[in-house]
């Protein structure tokens, strides 16, 4: 897991040393940071509504859930939620069951 700077160079450097198209893209571009979340609930639920969306969308999803359930999120009237009310604040189905 990534959770340096050192430790995401070091990754970095095993793809590039397998992969050399990789490697150019780091030469030509950089090395990112990285990103790094806090630990908890917040971080969890961020990345269910950020599954297999695109930032735009997940952004949305995100806006909908906190306008509804506050910032941080109210955990208690989530989880007492219906299915219809997680689908009103920007959830699909399957991400409102995750």
């Amino acid at each position: 897991m990534v959770h340096t700077t050192t430790s995401l160079n070091g990754s970095l450097d095993a793809l590039a040393a397998i992969e050399p198209g990789f490697a150019r893209v780091l030469d030509s571009h950089g090395r990112p940071e990285p990103r790094l979340s806090e630990p908890g609930v917040e971080t969890l639920l961020r990345t269910i509504v950020g599954q297999q969306v695109s930032v735009a969308a997940a952004r949305s999803m995100w806006n909908k859930l906190v306008a509804r359930y506050g910032e941080p999120v109210d955990l208690a009237a989530l989880l007492d939620a219906s299915d219809e009310q997680l689908r009103e604040a920007g959830l699909s189905r399957q991400k409102a069951g995750y």
